[in-house]
């Protein structure tokens, strides 16, 4: 574990300094989010970013302010993916965020993602969604709950060894948006000791789909049920591909108590 933890350090160190702060991270400093989205759109990818399942029409995402978001249903979880992963500046800006700690990355990131959250949840249709099966309407943000914020945690192990958790630098930005100028109405921000992930699991891009579900069974966990019980929650990631953490936890969330579960993510 301390060789991993060496080498994870050396190699973050040596992309440091082959990869020195005057490029993406000085520029990200002198952007809004507003100009970030605009350097965007200038170079959009041809992923074909869009609705992916046709109850997803009746959200009308024509009104998005980034007109590439994705919205997919992952295991039967709505997931809405605010940028394409093809798209070369949205991807350096992850890496910045996921192997620097890049807080002007997280700033724009946090923006970003709190805008299209309010923009959605303002979406009434949305509150009811035809579960899988088709047999039932649930919904899916009661009028009276406000949502937790739940960044998807990284094991004790990967957080010694990187310093930092992405997604939480994300959701914190996410609160501090909102709590600026809600315009994701009230939201709550869960403690990052509640939902945790203790089992350290093999690095998800080096497996298979199965693989991939089987790689993270079991390894979340949470320590406090009486703060997810019958409460709505959003789910906070950097990276969709497969959805298979996104399954994983939102499956332990479920056992947990939680009632309906979203995720909005950085890129997919």
């Amino acid at each position: 574990m301390l060789n991993r933890a060496i080498r994870s350090r050396f190699w973050t160190g040596f992309l440091s300094w082959i990869l020195p702060e005057t490029g993406l991270e000085k520029v990200l400093a002198g952007l809004s989010a507003e100009e970030f989205k605009a350097r965007v759109s200038k170079n959009p990818d041809s992923s074909g970013s869009g609705l992916d399942e046709p109850w997803l029409n009746e959200l009308d995402l024509s009104g998005s302010s980034i007109s590439g978001v994705r919205a997919i249903l992952v295991f039967g979880i709505p997931v809405f993916s605010v940028f394409s992963y093809k798209n070369e500046l949205v991807r350096q800006a992850i890496w910045l965020l996921k192997y620097r700690g890049s807080h002007q990355a997280a700033r724009i990131f946090g923006e970003c993602l709190a805008n299209e959250i309010a923009r959605i949840l303002s979406k009434r249709n949305l509150f009811s969604i035809p579960s899988r099966s088709g047999s039932r309407d649930l919904p899916l943000i009661g009028p009276t709950l406000s949502p937790i914020l739940v960044p998807l945690p990284m094991s004790p192990t990967r957080r010694k060894e990187r310093g930092w958790n992405q997604t939480e630098m994300i959701a914190a930005e996410i609160m501090k948006n909102n709590r600026k100028e809600k315009p994701a109405g009230n939201l709550d921000m869960i403690a990052p000791e509640i939902f945790i992930k203790f089992r350290h699991t093999k690095p998800q891009t080096q497996l298979s789909r199965a693989e991939r579900l089987k790689n993270l069974e079991g390894s979340f966990a949470v320590t406090n049920p009486a703060a997810i019980k019958n409460r709505n929650i959003i789910l906070i990631d950097d990276v969709m591909t497969t959805g298979a953490s996104i399954r994983e936890a939102a499956e332990t969330l479920r056992r947990a108590g939680a009632l309906k579960i979203i995720a909005f993510t950085v890129a997919g």
